[in-house]
């Protein structure tokens, strides 16, 4: 008996001290990691404003080694929320939101956002005026009787801060999976609904009278196959970027294509927007910044080097192998070559 006491109480002793050491070690890792972080100044963390070819954005910084898709800003530019996707073990992926910000004259290190981290939380989308903040997620919902696996959550800016984040209503949730949000001026909010028999579709819900109305699915012209998904709309409703899946036009198994709405609420039918955007890969997480200038888009990337094995492997040379996405950038002029 005294010699398992005596065990257990050398254990309780060593876990605490274990623990210390451990937490004492990622922290200070943490802390490298931000000192290393180069100062930024500037709009879109200071780097060099696109032009008509596309360009991957901030690289080391907000295009990673991890699959990043999708970004967002606020419409001071002076905070950036992207979502990158990792793998904690080789059988689940995560899903996660982190967040630069413009401070005291440079930006911030990447953090993780405060509602992400346990579930997967993504898509960030900002209400062109900052007012609030759209995302999906897959955090089971309990306001009401959603049993589907990703819905939408909202947040408000009160007092400089975003507020808690709520389920959107039965209005948007639980009618099958909705993930995919993108918000115009007037507040229209544009986003993907899964149908029963699986086929994805772009929805609109028109804000109206302090609420969101009843979603209405776009025309053919936009859902034109059976999966189409994450599409961005512009600030002024003006134009559509949409990712679709499986077109006999496509450059590879999913592109980019845009409509051009008129004022009458008639789309035109959609146009690949070319291999200068599109490649042979998955494209996805389409967005169009608060100023309406630039197109920011999830990229495999364009005809990279190959790397010969022939001799002792580099960092460098590994990182050109990864087949992780990064997120690009171009000038919305180069959408007016589209234009009829």
């Amino acid at each position: 008996m005294s010699k398992i006491m005596k065990r257990t109480s050398r254990y309780i002793v060593v876990i605490p001290i274990l623990f210390i050491s451990l937490f004492t070690i990622s922290a200070q890792e943490n802390t490298n990691e931000k000192s290393d972080f180069p100062v930024l100044t500037g709009l879109y963390l200071g780097q060099k404003p696109q032009g008509m070819v596309p360009e991957i954005f901030a690289p080391g910084i907000i295009s990673t080694a991890f699959h990043d898709v999708r970004i967002a800003f606020t419409p001071d530019l002076k905070e950036c929320y992207f979502y990158t996707v990792y793998k904690p073990n080789d059988s689940v992926y995560k899903w996660t939101t982190l967040c630069c910000k413009y401070e005291n004259g440079k930006w911030t290190y990447p953090e993780v956002v405060f509602f992400s981290g346990h579930y997967n939380d993504h898509a960030p989308c900002i209400h062109p005026d900052g007012s609030i903040f759209i995302y999906q997620s897959d955090k089971p919902v309990s306001d009401f009787d959603a049993k589907d696996e990703w819905n939408l959550w909202i947040m408000k800016k009160e007092a400089g801060k975003w507020s808690d984040p709520h389920p959107m209503g039965q209005t948007i949730n639980g009618k099958g999976n909705v993930f995919g949000p993108s918000l115009a001026k007037n507040g229209n909010l544009y986003f993907t609904q899964e149908l029963a028999d699986g086929s994805q579709v772009i929805m609109r819900s028109e804000f109206r009278d302090y609420g969101y109305q009843e979603p209405q699915q776009l025309p053919e012209q936009i859902n034109s196959v059976r999966s189409q998904f994450d599409a961005a709309i512009a600030p002024d409703e003006s134009y559509i970027i949409v990712p679709v899946y499986g077109r006999d036009d496509a450059v590879g198994s999913t592109d980019y294509y845009i409509s051009f709405r008129d004022e009458n609420d008639n789309w035109t039918e959609l146009k690949n927007l070319g291999k200068e955007i599109n490649t042979e890969n998955v494209e996805s997480g389409p967005y169009i910044s608060p100023d309406g200038k630039f197109f920011f888009f999830q990229s495999y990337g364009f005809e990279k080097d190959s790397v010969q094995i022939n001799k002792p492997i580099t960092f460098s040379d590994m990182h050109k192998m990864l087949k992780s996405s990064d997120i690009y950038w171009i000038d919305t002029k180069y959408f007016d070559r589209f234009i009829k």
